[in-house]
């Protein structure tokens, strides 16, 4: 718990107030745990792929375990707490589901951005040998022009 709330506590609430406190009072410390690993690194390249691949998922996460936490102090005043830890269950489900499917949107992005490049790269290889092709007949072509207007009367 942090020192300045601690202090504005009478001394005999105290120990009660850190029990109320304890399944919370871990989660700072991981979420700056989290944010300083992909927030902070050495090369572009690495910063860049923590962004895309893991800055989302953390930030879902650390809100599950935020609203998770947070609703715990409310399960004794509910009247449906077995419907509420049930949805709370199947949350946790669609997060998971939702940061798998963003990671396999990611890849299916990635397949289909090469698949572009290398269709575009044959396109332009195909038209550099097709005007190539075009050129060297153009003399061929021309000198038979020539000839067949010569002969004709």
């Amino acid at each position: 718990m942090p020192e300045a709330m601690t202090t504005m506590i009478p001394e005999q609430w105290q120990h009660f107030l850190q029990f109320l406190a304890g399944p919370l009072s871990w989660i700072p410390g991981v979420q700056k745990l989290l944010l300083t690993f992909v927030l902070t690194s050495g090369t572009g390249w690495v910063a860049g792929t923590y962004y895309v691949l893991l800055l989302f998922p953390v930030l879902l996460w650390l809100t599950g375990t935020w609203c998770t936490f947070l609703s715990i102090y409310t399960l004794p005043f509910r009247s449906g707490r077995v419907d509420f830890i049930r949805m709370l269950l199947m949350a946790w489900w669609d997060g998971l589901l939702a940061v798998w499917m963003f990671w396999v949107g990611l890849a299916k992005f990635v397949v289909v951005l090469v698949g572009w490049i290398f269709e575009t790269l044959r396109l332009a290889v195909r038209l550099v040998a097709e005007m190539g092709k075009q050129l060297l007949n153009v003399p061929f072509s021309m000198g038979s022009q020539m000839t067949r207007s010569y002969f004709q009367p």
